[in-house]
């Protein structure tokens, strides 16, 4: 038992790693909004350069959370089946195969474009989506790290009022 215990309570801990990288992706997409913004304002020439860093630091910062989370969601599929039962399992394997795919498709929108053939106004159209999306990836994956700690934490108080 303090084995199984032990396994709940590091995937209950990987939730703040996950949340972190989670912030991390956000200052990255904040960084990259700031550029743009004051590009935009200050009528400058598009800073391509500076914008594709930064591009490419948000892809880097979402490819950080998609490995940790990919090894994440193993341990949780392997390690809880036994706690949750096949029904649940199921539905958790669903889930992180929807979250996963999110992150893929907010990968895409950064990836499929080259920022030099896009003028300031193309650019300008295009960064609201990325936000948008990214902002609603993050949400997801915050709702369902709560959920799952939730139900954790019931198995644990089930596990300690059987032995």
């Amino acid at each position: 038992m303090p084995n199984q215990v032990r396994a709940i309570r590091a995937i209950i801990d990987e939730h703040d790693s996950i949340e972190e990288q989670i912030r991390q992706a956000v200052r990255s997409i904040e960084d990259w909004q700031i550029t743009l913004e004051s590009t935009i304002i200050g009528g400058e020439e598009l800073q391509v350069e500076s914008l594709s860093g930064k591009q490419w630091s948000l892809v880097q910062a979402i490819d950080s959370l998609e490995q940790g989370m990919l090894g994440h969601y193993r341990r949780e599929e392997d390690e809880l089946i036994e706690f949750i039962g096949p029904v649940i399992s199921k539905a958790l394997r669903i889930q992180h195969r929807e979250i996963l795919d999110r992150l893929r498709i907010v990968r895409l929108l950064l990836t499929d474009t080259d920022l030099r053939s896009l003028n300031m106004t193309e650019l300008a159209a295009k960064y609201p989506n990325v936000k948008k999306e990214l902002e609603d990836t993050y949400r997801v994956i915050g709702e369902h790290g709560r959920a799952e700690d939730i139900t954790l934490r019931l198995v644990l108080k089930g596990i300690f009022a059987k032995g």
